[in-house]
């Protein structure tokens, strides 16, 4: 069911909402309506469907966006009056690739073979390391 404020939605919007299948992957530009598809995905599987909310992930590029997903999926659901939806939302997982892959490897580390206490490098850090790994490799090599 598509609600009334999906209803702005392209066809092939639509057919990426109402589709059964267990994963979607939505690729498309800047400012082509990926953020009011996913709202309306989210809020069809949380109310529809009855999905739990741990169990949605959607990944983006930058944090903004991810912070900007969120607060418009919340806001639809307070629109349906739905607080309890609204605030159960802080369950699914909704961040860049590096915050999934960080929260999987901090829940998993063992597995992962990665030591628990593990931090992520801020770009400056990774880029002196990367510059020290490749100097000394390349000294090793001459």
């Amino acid at each position: 069911m598509i609600t009334s404020a999906e209803k702005t939605l392209s066809e092939a919007q639509k057919a990426a909402v109402l589709d059964d299948s267990a994963r979607i992957l939505v690729a498309a530009g800047a400012g082509s309506g990926k953020t009011r598809l996913l709202v309306a995905y989210f809020v069809r599987a949380l109310v529809d469907e009855g999905t739990a909310p741990e169990r949605l992930i959607a990944v983006t590029f930058t944090r903004k966006a991810a912070a900007e997903l969120t607060a418009r999926i919340r806001e639809r659901l307070e629109e349906l009056r739905r607080p309890d939806l609204a605030l159960a939302l802080d369950e699914a997982t909704v961040g860049t690739i590096h915050s999934l892959c960080a929260g999987l490897l901090r829940e998993h580390p063992l597995e992962a073979g990665v030591d628990p206490g593990f931090s992520i490098l801020e770009a400056e850090a990774a880029a002196l390391v990367t510059r020290e790994v490749r100097d000394e490799i390349w000294y090793q090599a001459v």
